[in-house]
């Protein structure tokens, strides 16, 4: 056993500087031993183990995303594997039955890269209508959101070019024009927001927007909702004036739905005055930052992020308010 690590580990080049050389050596260690624990998998597993390449670190892995990623024809399957692989040091189990893998044996996998296979299923699990389904069930920046966004970074790292953005319009545009997929296209739109394709995402709330007024009228919720994730899509690329415009539409159906204290009114009213602020408009921002803060802080509480965030937004508006006070009396 001895014989056969030194063989896989090899020869160590010493740098001089005794941390990097202790840094190497321990990588260099790590590396062969997975290689060596590779070496003795079956070899269905060893090569399904490779399409962990594309598993961004330290993001937990359930059952549907380890058969995707491993190529298993089924989840049980899948399970099976994660087992035999567990045993063999090569992921870790954690007790809700998810699993990760180390950074390192990551890195390692990455030398080579995934299989393209791997690579095509992963692309094919991220376009189905079930992952824009969940994306809508979750609050924006939830652990799904971010695995999402994280695995999509991994297929553009693979194939070196943005697919995201077109992938997601490909897909979206398969939907229909039902209610089912106006949900869809406003998860494939908030996704795109997060990664910067903003003209992307703005032409997909724009066809779920067709899609709810069509549906549900021109004063629906649903109809706010879009409404609001457009207008920060617009306030994100500069275009205020446009995206204050949509806002104030979502604010009046919010309002009208479901009274003037909701948190819903509260988030509009947050990110109107953080666009009125951009245009340097902090007299008019001030009043609606104070009212949305108060509204986050009795639904929530002082120390939720939502009130946090609020408060943030209004210390700065009180500070340009301030500033502005002092050169006006300079200037007199």
């Amino acid at each position: 056993m001895a014989a056969e690590w030194q063989e896989v580990l090899g020869d160590s080049l010493p740098t001089g500087d005794p941390m990097l050389d202790t840094r190497a050596s321990r990588h260099a260690s790590l590396f062969a031993m997975v290689q060596l624990s590779l070496g003795r998998l079956p070899r269905a597993i060893r090569k399904a183990y490779r399409g962990l390449a594309l598993a961004p670190k330290r993001l937990p892995l359930d059952a549907n995303l380890l058969c995707t990623l491993l190529g298993a024809p089924d989840e049980a399957t899948a399970c099976d594997w994660r087992d035999t692989l567990a045993s063999y040091s090569l992921l870790q189990l954690a007790q809700d039955g998810a699993c990760t893998a180390h950074d390192l044996q990551l890195d390692y996998l990455r030398k080579d890269g995934p299989p393209p296979e791997a690579t095509g299923r992963l692309h094919g699990w991220l376009i189905a209508g079930e992952v824009f389904d969940s994306l809508n069930g979750q609050e924006l920046g939830s652990p799904f959101w971010l695995s999402v966004m994280a695995l999509w970074r991994e297929v553009e790292r693979v194939r070196g070019e943005p697919v995201a953005a077109a992938a997601c319009v490909a897909a979206s545009s398969l939907r229909g024009d039902d209610k089912r997929a106006a949900v869809r296209l406003s998860s494939a739109a908030q996704l795109l927001r997060r990664m910067d394709s903003f003209a992307e995402a703005v032409a997909l709330f724009e066809r779920a927007l067709t899609i709810e007024e069509a549906a549900y009228g021109p004063h629906h919720t649903k109809v706010a909702t879009t409404l609001h994730g457009m207008a920060g899509v617009l306030q994100t690329q500069g275009k205020l004036t446009e995206a204050m415009a949509l806002y104030e539409r979502a604010l009046t159906i919010k309002e009208a739905a479901y009274g003037r204290d909701h948190t819903e009114v509260a988030s509009t009213l947050h990110n109107m005055a953080g666009a009125l602020q951009k245009q340097g408009k902090t007299s008019e921002a001030l009043p609606l930052a104070t009212r949305a803060l108060g509204i986050f802080t009795s639904a929530f509480g002082s120390e939720h992020h939502h009130t946090k965030i609020s408060k943030w937004l209004l210390a700065r508006l009180r500070n340009d308010g301030a500033g502005s006070s002092a050169n006006k009396r300079q200037r007199t």
